[in-house]
């Protein structure tokens, strides 16, 4: 009798077993990534989700430097990507792959760079780390950064950086408003952690907005004519594998490249990646799709030479009929993140309410203006077709008053 219930038991161990497995299939590796002959350093980018570096990589990002057609690309990985993880962990939540294998005392950054490699495709070459009170004194060092917000966040704060973080009576409702703000350290890194109104693929948004701002803070303080001081400044702050003579020989390109010279790319719901939940324990996560993944990563490692990236890339002159000193910026950087080339001429000579689109380019094949429109809210009523074969700029666009009441294009609640 007990042998039949012993056998029982071992059969339903392995039936359930094999169910598990069916339900969390382990998944092949991905195709790797053609770089057709480029010469590419892939640096990961880390935030981790404490005060300490023991934490939940609850921020990561890659930056592709292509030294052959001097250009560079960010990507945003979502923390609950649903990967493979080698050496006996399974499958696992993407941000839980350094954590835990550090406490099993083998190298978290190593395992954390094959597993990319696994489930994406891509080599990854360097990374740099930085945790809570190492970004915020990151940012404080550089003298804070300038943030252009289209969605006002808002979530909870800490009135001041110093306060005990377990008292409720040191927190407040704090909101950021549609504009261009000035963030010291603290601010900043709550604009990296708030999700009390948006989602995570929002805060990768913001992440990649983070480190566009401090590129054009250090590129604005001439800090790249002193890599040496630079570094000697960014060090206490962050971890990395790069060396300095690394660090200096990326400073031809440095000196090239513009903020709006930067490609953006992120993971896309229903697209590269789908909702889902673990068994047992039931946590959220999101499962990689297989080929539209391998499509982003590919086009992500080999963008286009210098002189196709400025062919492929519309270029637009944004001018400022608002009132608002800063709300053209607003449309500005919402408009390089969808890879428009985009120039600043100031302020028209008259006020409008609604924004407005003068398309020079006119009735051509793949013509961008679509995009233009959804991006900044403007009707059909709103635009004006103006081809122009000697044309400055492909398309010019007047900022208007009520701009800041519907800049908002992302999954971001409004204050309330």
């Amino acid at each position: 009798m007990l042998r039949q219930l012993s056998l029982a038991l071992a059969i339903a161990c392995l039936s359930l077993s094999a169910l598990h497995a069916q339900a969390n299939p382990i998944p092949e590796r991905m195709w790797p990534v053609n770089t057709s002959g480029y010469d590419l350093v892939n640096i990961l980018l880390l935030g981790m989700g404490s005060y300490s570096d023991n934490g939940l990589t609850d921020a990561m990002m890659i930056l592709s430097l292509n030294r052959t057609t001097r250009t560079a690309a960010i990507l945003s990985i979502p923390r609950d990507l649903y990967v493979y993880v080698l050496g006996g962990y399974g499958m696992r939540k993407l941000n839980q792959v350094y954590y835990l294998v550090n406490r099993d005392g083998r190298d978290g950054l190593l395992w954390l760079k094959e597993t990319i490699l696994y489930n994406l495709g891509v080599t990854i070459h360097h990374h740099v780390r930085t945790n809570f009170s190492g970004f915020a004194a990151l940012v404080d060092a550089l003298g804070g950064i300038d943030i252009s917000v289209d969605c006002a966040l808002q979530d909870w704060k800490l009135k001041a950086p110093d306060l005990d973080r377990a008292n409720p009576e040191n927190w407040e409702r704090f909101t950021l408003d549609v504009g261009v703000h000035r963030l010291d350290g603290a601010t900043a890194l709550w604009y990296a952690r708030s999700r009390m109104s948006s989602n995570d693929f929002d805060r990768g948004r913001r992440h990649q907005d983070l480190l566009r701002a401090i590129w054009r803070r250090v590129r604005q303080a001439n800090w790249l004519a002193d890599i040496p001081r630079l570094w000697q400044m960014l060090s206490p702050y962050v971890q990395t594998d790069i060396t300095l003579d690394q660090a200096l020989s990326f400073l031809p390109l440095a000196l090239e490249m513009e903020a709006n010279g930067l490609s953006y790319y992120t993971f896309t719901q229903g697209q590269e990646v789908t909702r889902g939940y673990t068994d047992g324990e039931g946590q959220f996560i999101l499962n990689i799709q297989r080929a539209p993944t391998f499509a982003l990563m590919q086009a992500f490692v080999t963008p286009p030479t210098a002189s196709q990236f400025r062919a492929l890339r519309p270029t637009v002159a944004v001018i400022n009929e608002s009132g608002a000193p800063n709300l053209a910026r607003v449309a500005a950087d919402r408009l390089e993140l969808e890879g428009f080339i985009v120039t600043l001429l100031g302020d028209g000579p008259k006020l409008r309410r609604y924004n407005k689109i003068v398309d020079h380019v006119g009735a051509e094949k793949g013509n961008p203006l679509p995009i233009l429109q959804r991006t900044l809210r403007v009707t059909d009523q709103g635009v004006e077709i103006a081809p122009d074969a000697n044309r400055a700029y492909d398309y010019t666009v007047y900022v208007g008053a009520l701009y800041a009441s519907f800049a908002c294009t992302r999954p971001v609640l409004p204050p309330s």
